[in-house]
């Protein structure tokens, strides 16, 4: 269960990853080739995961989601060789956590750096060196452990600097 006392099924690693691999193809030719009376959206861009370095969406460790990232990558080419890949929504105070993952694969084979970077209690001209360093954290990363080049940046969720939802879960030094 998760702090809401809601069972949470996506906190852990796929105990079959053949069977991951087949849902993440089935998911793609679902929504954008019509596959079991589905859709043509074509969908070009794909996240594998969200923050798997936050505890309430993943209770594992980053070689796991390194795992779960690279089955998801080769399924994905599989079912759309012009799939766009980005995973996973990486969170930004993690940084040990993020190399782990990256050392273990998870940056491999990605055409996008997905970052969820929520607004901090500061003034914007004064959180930008702190950006930067953000963005240059996860390029580093992306060069040295993924395909060897930067990558661009997304941010694919932010927030305002007085969102209260992570206080004494895993970010307590958020302010009242």
């Amino acid at each position: 269960e998760n702090n809401y006392g809601i069972k949470a099924y996506w906190t852990r690693p796929p105990r079959d990853f053949a069977k991951w691999a087949e849902i993440c193809a089935g998911i793609i030719r679902h929504y954008n080739h019509g596959w079991a009376n589905g859709f043509h959206f074509d969908i070009v861009y794909w996240e594998i995961w969200n923050e798997p370095e936050v505890s309430m969406f993943w209770k594992s460790t980053p070689d796991e989601v390194a795992r779960v990232v690279q089955s998801a990558v080769k399924a994905a080419r599989r079912a759309d060789p012009n799939a766009k890949l980005m995973a996973a929504g990486d969170t930004c105070p993690a940084w040990v956590w993020h190399r782990k993952a990256a050392e273990a694969g998870a940056f491999k084979g990605l055409d996008i750096l997905s970052v969820h970077y929520g607004n901090p209690i500061e003034a914007p001209e004064l959180s930008l060196p702190k950006l930067q360093a953000i963005l240059e954290h996860f390029q580093g990363l992306a060069v040295q452990y993924g395909d060897g080049k930067r990558l661009p940046v997304w941010s694919t969720e932010g927030s305002c600097g007085d969102s209260t939802f992570f206080r004494n879960l895993d970010f307590p030094q958020l302010p009242p």
